[in-house]
């Protein structure tokens, strides 16, 4: 059974890839191709929002997340490297994967300190051309969560992740960005499994100040079936990113839950790619 979010994901791209055969390609003719706020709540890039463009790219960055519960007396601190990429392999079908290389975690109350240093979660996807305009791209993807994680010692952690994304260049220099998925984890323990299924939302905006920088702001909405309650969280998130040219990118983001029942502070990343 944990093989079965890996199989719905290549069984996804092999049906969908053979028919149409228009391009995702939204830089034709562009110097400007906005992203989504590149970070979220979720292990690797499982819930982030992709690019509804295909183009080949490979990036890096380095995400830290804090909490803090005073009440509690409890605090826990964490920070990985995560590579991540993808790469267009017909017209209108691209392939991303992302790996969580290093993954540091500390956590105290007011009685014990713990922390661990290993490798961390990893997911693949297959992503899909739907509508491909002069102002607006649509695609779908399916996005598996594979088992790599150190940090688990009792645990096995898989998931599937289908979602559409979207880009809507309301002018020029302004861009409209969306996504909606839902993210299904499941926690093995020996035979026993958990799973928690999550309704995720989040919309961009996008604006173009300069050649060389693009700010973009967010809000990110989930919902699960966690016994806790329903609401998971509202987020809003920013990013700030420079191109100083030729397809390379950096970027400043963060994303800090500020309703619901997630109960991390914040989480932001430092990060760079290139795309081509």
């Amino acid at each position: 059974m944990k093989r079965a979010p890996l199989a719905l994901v290549t069984s996804l791209g092999l049906t969908l890839a053979s028919s149409s055969a228009f391009g995702q390609v939204c830089a034709r003719g562009r110097s400007w191709v906005p992203r989504a706020v590149p970070l979220t709540l979720g292990p690797a890039d499982f819930g982030l929002t992709p690019t509804p463009c295909a183009a080949a790219y490979v990036g890096a960055d380095v995400r830290a997340q804090a909490l803090i519960d005073e009440p509690d007396f409890y605090g826990a601190l964490g920070a990985e490297l995560v590579v991540n990429g993808q790469y267009p392999v017909h017209r209108r079908v691209w392939i991303s994967a992302a790996v969580t290389a290093l993954r540091f975690r500390y956590a105290q109350n007011a009685t014990l300190v713990a922390s661990d240093l290993g490798l961390g979660a990893s997911d693949v996807g297959v992503h899909v051309g739907i509508l491909s305009g002069e102002k607006f791209w649509l695609s779908a993807y399916g996005r598996a969560l594979l088992p790599t994680s150190m940090n688990q010692q009792y645990a096995t952690v898989t998931g599937f992740e289908p979602g559409v994304s979207a880009l809507w260049m309301a002018h020029p220099r302004v861009a409209l960005l969306g996504g909606l998925s839902v993210p299904i984890t499941t926690t093995w323990i020996g035979s026993r499994a958990q799973v928690l299924v999550e309704v995720r939302a989040a919309v961009d905006v996008s604006v173009r100040v300069a050649s060389w920088f693009d700010p973009t702001v967010g809000l990110e909405v989930r919902f699960a079936n966690a016994p806790w309650g329903p609401f998971e969280l509202l987020a809003p998130r920013v990013s700030l990113r420079f191109l100083p040219g030729r397809g390379v990118s950096l970027h400043l983001s963060a994303i800090a839950p500020i309703a619901g029942e997630e109960r991390s502070d914040i989480r932001f990343s430092l990060g760079g790619g290139y795309t081509w």
